[in-house]
């Protein structure tokens, strides 16, 4: 019989697979492979786990909430039993393997990196700060909020342009165009990488609607307003350039699906988490495609 790993080593938000995958592979297709790439993709994965681990050693540290009520004092035993004076602390200490054993193999891969393409480090003012707000969350018990998502889906949409970088640091002709060849370099990977990360943060409001604030008004609404505006961007965007043709129908799909799927399961029945991640899957691999 197979075991399951322990807790920490491998991250329970299985959506997430999909946007720590897509923006950086289509980074790559869209700059042209090197091999400093297969660095790249190592520090990055591997650094995932890493911070996913991190990030539930410093949520365990924290206690989720104070009773109010008065709890009887327990024997000697009873602590020794539990975990001495915190099974919060034996609970903790779960995470410092795949912690440390995913920061040893993360960090010399990044040093590699940075000795085979120093200029990469100037990346480093952007993620900063998406990391410290990762970590700030966690250490609050808040990674399921809003702020912790968008800090998460920021970091792994910024992965597209630091691989394209990667591999056209030293080129005279940048590679990447729309289809008409009016934008090209990064003007085009910025649009790119503009609405990659438009679906993947929409994707925050989508599963919030269809999972954990399924019924809240609020949250539809703002979902609604935020798929709105992107569809609304990418088709005066279309207006003014090319843009790859099945764009603007795959980003409609993409908002009509924020609204329909959570419609749906307020008056039908809501759809099992399985099927909203599938779903989402199959979107992202459109979304590349369409890029390519």
């Amino acid at each position: 019989m197979s075991r399951k790993l322990p807790p920490g080593w491998v991250p329970r938000y299985h959506g997430a697979w999909a946007m720590v995958t897509i923006p950086i592979l289509l980074g790559i297709a869209l700059g042209g492979f090197v091999p400093a790439h297969l660095l790249l993709l190592g520090t990055w994965w591997v650094g995932y786990f890493a911070f996913y681990a991190i990030g539930q050693w410093l949520r365990s540290a924290r206690p989720a909430g104070r009773s109010t009520s008065r709890q009887p004092r327990r024997t000697a035993c009873e602590r020794r039993r539990s975990g001495g004076s915190g099974g919060r602390r034996s609970g903790r200490s779960r995470f410092v393997r795949p912690a440390l054993t995913y920061t040893a193999i993360a960090a010399p891969l990044g040093v590699a990196l940075l000795v085979v393409a120093p200029f990469l480090v100037r990346w480093a003012f952007a993620f900063a700060p998406l990391v410290v707000v990762s970590a700030w969350c966690y250490a609050r018990r808040k990674e399921r909020s809003f702020l912790n998502d968008a800090a998460t889906v920021s970091a792994a949409t910024l992965t597209l342009p630091v691989a394209y970088d990667l591999a056209t640091h030293d080129l005279a002709a940048l590679p990447g165009s729309s289809p008409d060849g009016s934008v090209t370099g990064w003007a085009w990977i910025w649009i790119v990488t503009a609405v990659v990360g438009w679906y993947f943060l929409g994707t925050i409001f989508y599963v919030k609607t269809n999972i954990r604030e399924r019924g809240d008004w609020a949250w539809f609404l703002a979902s609604l307003l935020f798929h709105g505006a992107g569809l609304i961007g990418v088709l005066v965007l279309n207006a003014h350039l090319r843009l790859p043709l099945a764009l603007p129908w795959l980003c409609g799909l993409i908002a009509i699906r924020a609204v329909a799927v959570p419609a749906w399961g307020y008056h039908r029945g809501w759809l099992p988490p399985i099927a909203i991640g599938l779903g989402e899957v199959a979107i992202s691999v459109a979304l590349f495609l369409v890029f390519l």
